[in-house]
């Protein structure tokens, strides 16, 4: 009778707390979503197009200003929760005096880079280094968040910082279009930052080098797997920008969006599991582990009946809120990408709730480097011999290879820490 007591009690508090972080990032899904919807309805289709390179170029140098200090810092403040509590206001302040140096950096070469290569005008630039600091300083202590398992918290600041922008947003790009846009955004993540930082157990800012260490030699890895993510998700875009198919990005975008609302669900189980799986592992249970892992497969058949929906309903849900975009590209850009929905929700689970937690990032650095690489050389080598559709038959490839090929070196991996285990 205890211990169905006790596994009631654990289950129903992972439950609570999966509500809250679901709460929080469909509340931030929804108002990126709208943000979105309402540019994509004010701006014309190649302002549109624009203002989505222009987010995809500065997420692409947000991730070197962050470069993955949101999952160590998760994974730390977890660890540390288990080993010593004391410890856990040192690795809030590393981890935001190396954020704030890196993104230092990082907006230093962004200016060197504009000057030479893309010559923004002043005020595309303003934007783009104030979103450089922004978006990471929010990812930064939304891992802390998720670290102190303020999941709560967390859905209260979003619901704020959404209630203070949407209102604003048809005004201000109905008056100044993509200027408009780009200050939303502006505004949104610096309401977000604020009160995260106010909220957190953040106190001070200090050198701590044993957590300096410890948390850069961990975030460097994930970095480098966030980056080569990026080689072949959002690279796509900033390759069709190089060969002028600016309109076609805006097409990419609304399924991009559309795909992450399909697949936030899966990242938020993976993301609310991540703490409970480090403690686990810290335990050396992993006999638990393995028994987790040998249930995925039930997420890849969810996966397969989601894609299949999604090709019967896309029509319907295109031509509702997207009607101007509602055309043979955007269907021959749907229908192949579906493929991929079963193994990225299935990938969703698998990095986020175990993988990364457990500390075996490095296997999904490599995968993906060694992916992401490729992924470039298929687009420009399809881009060039059948056109924008060939962007997306490379990414069905290489992301779908990646996937699996993870699963079986971590599946493996368990396996053996299982036997080693039970022999102690």
């Amino acid at each position: 009778m205890m211990k169905i007591k006790s596994f009631i009690q654990q289950y129903t508090f992972l439950g609570k707390n999966y509500i809250w972080r679901a709460i929080q990032r469909f509340l931030k899904a929804f108002i990126d979503f709208i943000l979105f919807y309402i540019s994509a309805q004010i701006l014309n289709q190649e302002l549109f197009g624009t203002y989505n390179y222009l987010l995809t170029l500065i997420g692409f140098f947000a991730i070197f200003g962050e470069f993955g200090l949101s999952a160590s810092v998760n994974k730390y403040i977890a660890e540390y929760r288990i080993r010593d509590k004391e410890k856990i206001q040192s690795i809030i302040s590393s981890s935001v005096y190396i954020f704030l140096t890196l993104s230092t950096i990082v907006s230093l070469f962004l200016m060197v880079f504009n000057i030479f290569i893309f010559n923004f005008n002043t005020l595309y630039f303003i934007y783009l280094i104030l979103l450089l600091f922004l978006i990471g300083a929010s990812n930064v202590f939304d891992g802390i968040f998720l670290g102190l398992k303020k999941f709560r918290t967390s859905s209260l600041i979003t619901l704020f910082s959404g209630i203070v922008v949407l209102p604003l947003s048809y005004f201000m790009i109905s008056a100044f279009a993509i200027n408009g846009a780009l200050l939303i955004q502006v505004l949104y993540y610096l309401l977000m930052t604020i009160f995260l930082l106010k909220y957190s157990n953040f106190k001070f800012l200090h050198y701590d080098k044993e957590f300096i260490i410890k948390v850069l030699r961990y975030s460097i890895i994930i970095g480098f797997a966030g980056l080569a993510y990026f080689l072949y998700t959002n690279i796509d875009i900033l390759i069709l920008e190089q060969f002028g198919y600016i309109v076609e990005i805006g097409y990419y975008r609304i399924i991009f969006i559309v795909f992450n609302l399909i697949i936030l669900p899966f990242s938020l189980l993976g993301q609310v599991l991540s703490p409970y799986i480090t403690e686990i592992g810290t335990k050396n249970e992993y006999k638990r582990l393995h028994n987790y892992l040998m249930k995925l497969w039930m997420v890849f058949v969810i996966g397969i009946l989601i894609a299949f929906g999604s090709f019967v309903g896309g029509p319907f849900f295109f031509n509702i809120f997207f009607p101007k975009y509602t055309n043979t590209v955007l269907f021959s850009m749907w229908n192949i990408l579906l493929i991929l929905i079963p193994f990225k929700l299935y990938g969703a689970v698998l990095t986020h709730g175990f993988v990364i937690p457990l500390g075996h990032g490095r296997i999904t650095m490599y995968l993906t480097i060694i992916g992401g690489v490729c992924n470039v050389i298929f687009d420009y080598i399809l881009i060039i011999l059948i056109g924008y559709e060939g962007i997306f038959y490379g990414t069905i490839v290489i992301h779908s290879l990646t996937i699996t090929l993870t699963t079986i070196i971590f599946y493996l991996l368990i396996k053996k820490k299982k036997k080693k285990s039970l022999m102690i």
